[in-house]
């Protein structure tokens, strides 16, 4: 994917987002579907993952595109309380080269304040 496309690409994402990311600044009620339990200060989902992807000519902007698409999926999702990858638990980030691109793959379990 040349850069162009894969700007593009992240555009025409962060455009679909934007009427979700302005209803998540409230809790969605969806977070109720999952099992959830205190962990070190945060309330965190008990076995439900979310996971985030992203491109990059170097790997660290491959991991910070992944890291926000998966804040932004799970804030569309849950609302904004959910949506810090800092604070969620049982992270994972696998990230291969190929062609000079960098990909990358975060998955984790959303957690909040709690």
């Amino acid at each position: 994917m040349t850069r162009y496309r894969f700007k593009v690409a992240i555009a025409a994402i962060a455009l679909a987002l934007v009427p979700a990311a302005s209803m998540a600044q409230q809790t969605t009620g969806l977070e109720d579907l999952h099992q959830k339990r205190r962990e070190g200060g945060r309330l965190c989902m008990v076995d439900h993952f979310h996971d985030g992807y992203g491109q990059a000519s170097k790997r660290g902007g491959a991991e910070a595109a992944a890291i926000l698409n998966w804040r932004q999926f799970t804030a569309g999702e849950y609302g904004l309380a959910w949506h810090s990858y800092k604070m969620a638990a049982s992270k994972a980030m696998k990230c291969s080269e190929s062609g000079g691109m960098w990909s990358c793959h975060a998955t984790a379990r959303p957690c909040r304040k709690g």
